[in-house]
């Protein structure tokens, strides 16, 4: 992401949804990883998962998945089990990435947080990285 302050902060992504379950978005699979440091190289912490829920409507797409794995400090280790929520907008080479916890100062590992929620995709990406894609989910409408 691109901050103004010394922060690293990097999120990457790999949800699917496959076509035979195009009416159940709580099929998706994939991983994500996040890491915030406080600088590049610096200290912080990471965490990794496992999508559960993928849903896009044109360029943005919105995830969530369970925290499976962290870094070994306790802060980290505490969100273990815990859902998070993403949210992507894919512009070309200014994508934004968004994330459930945007208002509460950190991820808290809930378990109350609903599928495929989270917040706007409001942080602008770094130049020269992101470039996600995001494919349109083509609801199956019945036609009769």
């Amino acid at each position: 992401m691109f901050r103004k302050t010394t922060e690293d902060v990097t999120f990457t992504f790999d949800a699917h949804l496959a076509a035979a379950d195009d009416k159940r978005p709580d099929k998706a699979t994939g991983t994500f990883e996040f890491v915030h440091l406080d600088k590049p190289g610096g200290e912080g912490g990471w965490a990794k998962g496992r999508i559960d829920c993928l849903v896009t409507g044109g360029k943005v797409a919105t995830a969530t998945g369970i925290i499976t794995e962290t870094s070994p400090d306790a802060r980290m280790r505490s969100l273990k089990g815990g859902r998070v929520g993403f949210s992507v907008h894919d512009q070309g080479k200014h994508d934004r990435v968004g994330y459930s916890w945007a208002a509460t100062g950190g991820p808290d590992g809930t378990k109350k947080l609903s599928k495929c929620n989270s917040a706007a995709p409001f942080e602008k990406v770094k130049k020269g990285t992101g470039d996600f894609h995001v494919l349109p989910w083509k609801v199956p409408y019945p036609t009769a």
